[in-house]
This record gives C-alpha cells, sequence and structure tokens, in this order.
C-alpha cells in the first residue's frame, strides 16, 4: 500500500518542520520534562535508548543527555531529518542513526544486532501518520523491543475524546501560561 509518507524525505517539509512547526507545539520543553521524570522513575539504570521516528533527535538527545552511559538508535523514515539528527548530535559516538520505514513488517530487523533490547524507546510526533491498525502493530513490535522492566513514551498532541477534558486542558495549561 502506498502513502503518503514520502513526502517527509524532502528538504523542504523536513525544514519548514524543524523550522516552524515544532517551535509552535505548545508546552513542548514541559513534555521534555514529564517525560524525562517518567523515565527516571521507571528505569533509573539506562544503557540501551531508541527514538523511533526521530526527527531531529531532541527525546533521544534529551535521554542521553540525563544517561551519560547510555547509547542511543535514532530511526527515521526520512534522510532530511537524520541529517539534522546528524547536526545536532555532532560526532556524537553514543548513538547510530538509522533510516527505516517502521510503518512496513520487519522494520526491527534494521536495528543493530546488539541494540535490540531497550530500557527507554521514545517516539514524538511520529506514530499518528500511521493508520490504526499499523499503530496496534507498532505497538506490539515496540513492546517485543523493550527490556523488562523498561517504558515506552509516545509523546503527541491528540484531539480530546471529551469536550469537558478539552475545555480542563485550555483552562489548566494553556490559559495558566497566559495569566
Amino acid at each position: 500500500m502506498e502513502t503518503q509518507d514520502a513526502v517527509w524525505q524532502t528538504n523542504e517539509l523536513t525544514q519548514t518542520y524543524l523550522s516552524g512547526i515544532r517551535g509552535a507545539i505548545p508546552l513542548a520543553q514541559e513534555q521534555i520534562d514529564v517525560m524525562l521524570r517518567l523515565i527516571r522513575a521507571a528505569a533509573p539504570d539506562v544503557t540501551a535508548v531508541l527514538d523511533l521516528g526521530c526527527g531531529d533527535g531532541i527525546l533521544g538527545q534529551a535521554v542521553l543527555d540525563q544517561y551519560p552511559k547510555a547509547k542511543g538508535v535514532f530511526a527515521d523514515f526520512s534522510e532530511p531529518m537524520l541529517e539534522a539528527a546528524r547536526k545536532r548530535m555532532g560526532d556524537e559516538d553514543r548513538c547510530t542513526l538509522i533510516q527505516l520505514d517502521y510503518g512496513k513488517k520487519g522494520w526491527e530487523n534494521s536495528l543493530p544486532p546488539d541494540l535490540r533490547r531497550y530500557e527507554v524507546i521514545v517516539s514524538g510526533f511520529s506514530i499518528h501518520h500511521q493508520p490504526d491498525e499499523r499503530k496496534k502493530e507498532v505497538y506490539a513490535e515496540l513492546y517485543n523491543l523493550l527490556a523488562p522492566g523498561g517504558i515506552f513514551l509516545n509523546l503527541e498532541h491528540v484531539a480530546s475524546h471529551s469536550p469537558w477534558v478539552e475545555l480542563r486542558f485550555e483552562e489548566f495549561f494553556i490559559d495558566a501560561l497566559y495569566t
């Protein structure tokens, strides 16, 4: 099945996302802070991290910064996004960058053989591109990659199922930023 995901392999869309859209994500830094707190609570000893759909690697880098002995695998469908991650990470020898399409079954076989179990798996604003059935499969595949006691965190913004919850979000978070 052909998807429209190939658009993410263009430099133009990559630069548009990184220079404009990423900065407009509400509470992005707070999300990263909460992510790191959850990781510390769940996995005090982290040696392996997978950043799936890594984009420029902002999430994986945040985890590696907290765990200096950990190694990371940064995986993305888009070579321009991986190039942005290379620039972010510099000459970092603690991470491996891999171009792969996790929208297709068997993507896990592209991971480094010595890094097939992860204490931490993160993904941000990526998995939502998959059809619902594939999302379920990806979640199962990620579960199988987790080390015992590991944690998977999927940072996303999704529409609330309830207008009441949406109003509380605006009241507690959005309005609080401007008062």
